[in-house]
C-alpha cells in the first residue's frame, strides 16, 4: 500500500459499474459502437500532457457535463493511446459495454450496493491513494440547466492529506467540429445545446462522415499549487475559482477546434457599418457627394458584399475531401510536425492567431486551411486578392472563409475603411487571419519585399482584443520540392505579360493532377507577440505620427519576413540548383556536384536552416534532384569517361534560379562577402564592399533587423574561415569555394549593374516608368547575345524592378517630372557602376 494510505488497513473495495474498461463487451460490439467510435482523434499533444500528469501526481480527467457518451469516447480514446484508465468515476455507472462475466459479477455488486449510502467520496479518496487515476464531471445536466457536482470539493479537501500534488486534466470532447450556434429550448431539450449536445445527436456526429470527433486535453491544473496561490481565501471561493478555471480551460480547447461563434452574413454587415469609422464615412460621404444616407449605405452595402466571406462548413467538408485527392495525386507528402500544430493552437488559445505564411503558389490558399481541417484547428479566414473572386471560384473560396482586398487602395475613400472595419471584427472575434505579407506569389522563389498595408490593419485591431487577450503573428514557410507555377513564372520573369486568372485558366490547371511533385513541408516560425510590440513601443500606438508608424511596420514586417526565411528547410532541390547556378559555368560534373552540395549543406547547417528528412538519406538525393531536373529538360546529361558532366540550359536557368532562391536568404551575407574579399585582401575595404552590397541589394535580401551590419560581416568572415574560402588573417585560402559562394550571389550584381548601364543608354528618351523594366530586359537580351551580361537570370523582371526602386530612392536615376526622359545624379551612378564592376568576376 502506498504512503498516502497509512494510517488505514480498511479498503471499501470499489463501486459497481464506475471503472473504465481495457476490453468492452459483445453489447458494445454488437450495438456498432467500435465501429462508430474508431474516428475518435487525440493529438499527440494531449496524450503527452496526460502522460506528463500521470508522471507528476495523482491523475483526474476533466470533463465538463456528465455524458456516458463522453465518458465512453474518452475511455476507448485512451485505450487506443495506451494510457492510463480512470477506475472510478463519481455520479456513473455504466455496464452494458462490459464482457459478459465483468457485466454480471459488476451488476450484482450494483444490486447489493443499492441500499447503502453513498460513499462516493471514500471510493474516490481510496482510488486516489492506490495512485490510479479518476476521472471526474464539473456539472450534473438536467433537463433545463445543469447542476455544479461536488467532486471537486472533496478533491481539494484531499488534497491536504496527500504528499503528492493532484493533476486535474482538462478533457474536451468535441462531437461536432461546426462552429457554435444558438438553439431553443425546445431543441436543447431533445438535442442538447451547442456546446453540449444530446446522447442522440452524438451519435448523429459520430455516423455522419462530414463530422470527426476530437478529444482535447488541456493543461493540467497543479491542484496543490492552485490551493497554496489563494490559500488566503475562504473554500467556497476557492472551489469557484478552480471551477472557473477548469470550465476557461476546457472552453479554450473546444475553441482551438471550433473557433468563435459566426453570426449571420446580415449581423455582421450591420456591426461593420454601425463601427464608428464607417458612421463618420457615411456623413463625410453624404456631404461629398451630396446623397441621403440610405443610397450612401446601398452603396457601401455592395462593396462590403464583395468583400466579406459567407463562410459554410459544408463547404469546407467538401474543400477537405477535395485537397485531400489533389495532395495525393500530385504530392509524395505534406511534412508538418506537430510542434508547429501546437504554436496554432496556443495563438489560438491566447487570443487572434494571425498566420503569415510565405507565398509560392496559388496551392498556398489551400494548403494551410486542409491542413487546419485535417488537424483538428479551427478554420482560419484568408485574405485574398480580388483577381481571385471570379465565378465559380470566387464562391467557392468565400464560403472556405476568403475575404477579398483590392490590389491597391489608390483613389478609394470607401473600400479602405470599410475592409478595415471588417478586419477589426474579426480580430476582436478572435477568428485566425491568414494573409500574404509579400503581396502576390514570388516568381523567382526569393522572399519579396513586404507590403505593409494589411499589417499596419492588423496592429491597429491589435489594440481593440479583450482584456488578457493577445493577437500572436505566425510567421509560416511553405517549402515545395517543385512548384506546379515553375514554367509559367520563367515565361513571365522573361517579359511575357502574367494571364489573368479566369475558369478558363482554372481548367488548365487541372493537368497539373498528372505530375508528381515531391514533398511539401510547412514550417511555423516564432510566434511575435502583439502585446509585447506595443508595450515596447515609447508611446500608444495611436499617438504615432503617419512615418512613425511606418518605421515600425516595416521593422515588424522585416522580423516576420526573416522568421519565414529561417524556418525554409534545405531541400534536395534547392541545394542542388545552389550548385549548379552557384559555379556560374554552363557544365558541371555530377562528383563535383556532389561534392559542393555537401559542403553548402553543412555551411547551410552552422548558419541555422535545417535540413528536410529527405536530405539525409546520402547523396543519393542530390542524383534524385539531377534527375527531376532532367525530366522538366532544364540540364542535360553528358556521358564521359571522366565522370558525367550536367550541361544547364541558358533557357531554364531561370527555372532553377527559383529553387536556388528557396535558399539564398540562408547564405547571402556570405555570399556578398566573398564577393568582397575577392576584390580585396584589405579587411577595411572589404568591409566597405559588404556594406556597399548590403545596402543596395535591400530589396533582394532580408536579414534579422535586430542584427546590427558589423556583426553580420564579422559573422560573415567566421563562416567563411570555416567553409574554407578564408585564413585566419582574411586571407584567400582557396579562390574555387570562395567563388563557390560569391557566385550565389553574382547574377543580382550583374542586374544592378545593367539597370545602371541600360538607363545611361536612355538618357534623353521619354520612357514612361511601367515601361522601364522591359526595356532594361531588351537591353539586358541583347548585352547577353555578346557576352557583357553573364548570366541569364540577371535579366529577371523582379530583380530589375528591384533595382530600379533601390536607384530610385537613392536619386541615382530619378525620371523628370516634365516626362522628358531620365534624370541621372552621375556621380553616385559612376561611383555604383564601378563599384559593381569590381564586384562581378568574369566567368
Amino acid at each position: 500500500m502506498s504512503k498516502e494510505t497509512k494510517g488505514t488497513n480498511i479498503s471499501i473495495g470499489e463501486k459497481a459499474g464506475a471503472a473504465m474498461q481495457r476490453h468492452f463487451g459483445f453489447l458494445y460490439t454488437i450495438m456498432g459502437m467500435g465501429l462508430l467510435l474508431r474516428r475518435l482523434r487525440m493529438d499527440d499533444r494531449s496524450t503527452d500532457n496526460i502522460r506528463k500528469a500521470a508522471q507528476k501526481g495523482h491523475l483526474v480527467y476533466v470533463l465538463y457535463a456528465r455524458s456516458r457518451m463522453d465518458w465512453l469516447a474518452l475511455n476507448r480514446t485512451l485505450n487506443g493511446r495506451k494510457l492510463p484508465l480512470a477506475t472510478f468515476t463519481p455520479g456513473l455507472r455504466s455496464f452494458w459495454n462490459r464482457p459478459l462475466k465483468d457485466m454480471i459479477v459488476q451488476g450484482w455488486l450494483a444490486f447489493k450496493q443499492i441500499f447503502s449510502k453513498n460513499r462516493d467520496i471514500e471510493y474516490m479518496r481510496e482510488a486516489i491513494c492506490k495512485n490510479e487515476a479518476v476521472s471526474i464531471f464539473l456539472v450534473h445536466p438536467r433537463t433545463l440547466g445543469t447542476t455544479a457536482s461536488t467532486a471537486l470539493q472533496s478533491l481539494m479537501q484531499l488534497q491536504s492529506s496527500l504528499s503528492r500534488p493532484i493533476q486535474l486534466v482538462p478533457i474536451s470532447v468535441v462531437w461536432n467540429r461546426r462552429p457554435e450556434v444558438l438553439r431553443s429550448e425546445a431543441i436543447r431539450v431533445v438535442l442538447g445545446s451547442a456546446d453540449e449536445p444530446g446522447a442522440f445527436q452524438k451519435l448523429y456526429y459520430v455516423i455522419n462522415r462530414d463530422h470527426k470527433p476530437i478529444i482535447q486535453a488541456g493543461e493540467p491544473v497543479h491542484l496543490r499549487d492552485f490551493l497554496t496561490r489563494m490559500s488566503k481565501d475562504r473554500p467556497e471561493r476557492q472551489e469557484r475559482a478552480l471551477r472557473l478555471l477548469l470550465r476557461r480551460y476546457l472552453y479554450r480547447e473546444s475553441h482551438v477546434i471550433r473557433g468563435p461563434r459566426i453570426r449571420s452574413h446580415s449581423w455582421t454587415k450591420k456591426l461593420v457599418m454601425d463601427s464608428p469609422s464607417v458612421k463618420a464615412l457615411i456623413k463625410e460621404q453624404m456631404q461629398e457627394k451630396r446623397k441621403s444616407e440610405e443610397q450612401i449605405r446601398a452603396s457601401m452595402d455592395k462593396i462590403l458584399n464583395s468583400i466579406m466571406a459567407r463562410f459554410s462548413f459544408r463547404m469546407i467538408v467538401f474543400m477537405g475531401a477535395l485537397c485531400r485527392f489533389i495532395w495525393s495525386r500530385i504530392y509524395s507528402g505534406i511534412d508538418v510536425r506537430e510542434e508547429d500544430l501546437e504554436r496554432i493552437r496556443q495563438a489560438v488559445r491566447m487570443g487572434t492567431p494571425i498566420l503569415i505564411p510565405s507565398h509560392r503558389s496559388h496551392l498556398d490558399y489551400l494548403l494551410l486551411s486542409s491542413i487546419c481541417y485535417d488537424r483538428g484547428l479551427v478554420m482560419p479566414h484568408i485574405v485574398a486578392g480580388e483577381n481571385l473572386s471570379f465565378w465559380p471560384l470566387g464562391t467557392i473560396f468565400r464560403k472556405s472563409g476568403a475575404f477579398f482586398i483590392r490590389r491597391s487602395f489608390q483613389g478609394e475613400a470607401v473600400f479602405p475603411v470599410l475592409f478595415q472595419a471588417y478586419l477589426r471584427l474579426l480580430v476582436r472575434d478572435e477568428f485566425p487571419i491568414e494573409f500574404f505579407i509579400e503581396g502576390g506569389r514570388s516568381r523567382n522563389g526569393k522572399l519579396l519585399p513586404p507590403k505593409v498595408g494589411v499589417l499596419g490593419m492588423v496592429v491597429e485591431a491589435s489594440q481593440s482584443v479583450r482584456l488578457n487577450k493577445d493577437v500572436s503573428i505566425l510567421p509560416i514557410s511553405i517549402s515545395y520540392e517543385q512548384i506546379a507555377e515553375e514554367k509559367a513564372y520563367a515565361k513571365e520573369l522573361s517579359g511575357k505579360k502574367k494571364e489573368k486568372e479566369s475558369v478558363q485558366g482554372v481548367l488548365k490547371s487541372t493537368r497539373v493532377l498528372f505530375k508528381r511533385l515531391g514533398k511539401v513541408y510547412i514550417r511555423v516560425g516564432e510566434p511575435i507577440s502583439m502585446n509585447q510590440v506595443h508595450q515596447k513601443l515609447e508611446k500608444p500606438w495611436k499617438e504615432h505620427d503617419e512615418r512613425e508608424r511606418r518605421e515600425q511596420l516595416m521593422r515588424i514586417s522585416e522580423r516576420i519576413i526573416h522568421r519565414i526565411g529561417k524556418s525554409m528547410l534545405i531541400l534536395p532541390t534547392g541545394i542542388t540548383a545552389l550548385v549548379l547556378l552557384g559555379v556560374g559555368r554552363k557544365g558541371i560534373r555530377i562528383l563535383e556536384v556532389q561534392e559542393q552540395a555537401t559542403r553548402l549543406n553543412e555551411l547551410l547547417e552552422r548558419l541555422g536552416a535545417v535540413r528536410a528528412d529527405s536530405l539525409s538519406h546520402g547523396g543519393w538525393v542530390v542524383i534524385e534532384a539531377l534527375n527531376r531536373f532532367l525530366g522538366e529538360k532544364c540540364i542535360q546529361k553528358i556521358d564521359d569517361e571522366n565522370g558525367d558532366i550536367i550541361k544547364i540550359e541558358d533557357d531554364a536557368r531561370v527555372t532553377l534560379e527559383y529553387y536556388k532562391n528557396s535558399l539564398i536568404h540562408f547564405v547571402a551575407f556570405v555570399s556578398i562577402a566573398s564577393s568582397a574579399f575577392l576584390c580585396t585582401t584589405d579587411r577595411k575595404q572589404a568591409e566597405d564592399f559588404f556594406l556597399l552590397q548590403h545596402y543596395i541589394l535591400r530589396y533582394e535580401f532580408f536579414y534579422d533587423p535586430d542584427t546590427a551590419v558589423d556583426t553580420l560581416f564579422n559573422e560573415a568572415c567566421s563562416a567563411l574561415i570555416q567553409y574554407g574560402a578564408l585564413n585566419e588573417d582574411l586571407s584567400i585560402a582557396s579562390e574555387d569555394r570562395a567563388k563557390e559562394l560569391a557566385g550565389l550571389t553574382q547574377n543580382f550584381l550583374e542586374s544592378y549593374l545593367l539597370v545602371l548601364n541600360a538607363t545611361s543608354s536612355f538618357r534623353g528618351r521619354e520612357i514612361e516608368p511601367k515601361d522601364l523594366p522591359n526595356k532594361i530586359q531588351d537591353f539586358g537580351k541583347a548585352r547577353l547575345a555578346i557576352g557583357e551580361v553573364m548570366r541569364p537570370e540577371a535579366l529577371s523582371l523582379i530583380n530589375i524592378k528591384h533595382a530600379i526602386r533601390a536607384f530610385r530612392e537613392d536619386s541615382v536615376v530619378q525620371f523628370r517630372m516634365d516626362g522628358s526622359g531620365l534624370h541621372f545624379h552621375d556621380e553616385a551612378l559612376e561611383h555604383y557602376r564601378a563599384s559593381l564592376k569590381d564586384l562581378i568576376y568574369l566567368i
